[in-house]
């Protein structure tokens, strides 16, 4: 069964020790500078949920996919950080489907605040 790695997602947050939980895949690369950033702007802005910006190189490896509105076909699994408590109170990562990213994460982001960063800090490949 091709689940596309959710089960991977779910089960290594089940397992996480972290404040905050970041995805990503084989096919993804992150900037060198991507965490110093995303910890930075947690640190100034105290909000639970943040998206960034990426290359996404199926889609249009020549402008910044920004994953907003996060919903499903505009959102790839690497763009979100949450905290921690957010995924367990909805249980991980619970939807298994091809376009369980954008259903997840719209539904976090209708429930929890969230800010986004403009900066591309990761490519998806």
């Amino acid at each position: 069964m091709n689940d596309f790695s959710h089960s991977s997602k779910d089960f290594g947050m089940r397992m996480a020790t972290g404040e905050y939980i970041l995805h990503f895949n084989i096919n993804n690369i992150l900037y060198s500078y991507c965490l110093d950033v995303l910890s930075k702007k947690i640190d100034e802005t105290q909000i639970p949920v943040i998206i960034f910006s990426i290359i996404h190189h199926k889609i249009n490896p020549y402008i910044p996919f920004r994953g907003i509105p996060p919903v499903p076909y505009n959102i790839d699994a690497l763009q979100l950080v949450a905290k921690y408590n957010i995924w367990k109170e909805i249980d991980y990562w619970y939807d298994k489907e091809n376009v369980a990213d954008g259903r997840i994460y719209e539904n976090i982001c209708n429930k929890y605040s969230w800010c986004h960063i403009e900066d591309v800090l990761a490519e998806n490949f």
